[in-house]
């Protein structure tokens, strides 16, 4: 399973996936990708029977794009969550109920 799989499977299981949200999940899994590479380079640069230096200028690389990845995760389920439950709630019945996923679905339609 990959990594934008367990995260698909993660929303779905809190009943929160939809496909709008796959290109930021894609987005996520390309920064964790490039977490990894930088980690890596950085602990190669450490001297034989030594340790990576934390001044060394790829770990504040790795420390912004821990930020970062942070931040899209945290944007990602919480948009997910925005998603699946605002609405109008004074709508008469469901049919009448404008979602903001239904909004922007209509939106692509149109343009795409």
């Amino acid at each position: 399973m990959t990594k934008e799989e367990k995260y698909a499977s993660q929303l779905m299981a809190q009943g929160l996936w939809d496909e709008i949200l796959k290109p930021a999940v894609h987005e996520l899994c390309i920064l964790e990708r490039e977490l990894t590479r930088l980690r890596k380079a950085w602990s190669a640069t450490a001297p034989p029977g030594g340790k990576a230096s934390f001044q060394h200028p790829l770990y504040d690389k790795i420390l912004r794009l821990n930020a970062e990845i942070r931040a899209a995760r945290s944007a990602l389920f919480r948009s997910a969550k925005i998603l699946k439950t605002v609405g109008d709630d004074s709508a008469e019945d469901e049919t009448e109920r404008q979602t903001p996923l239904a909004l922007i679905r209509a939106r692509h339609q149109k343009t795409g």
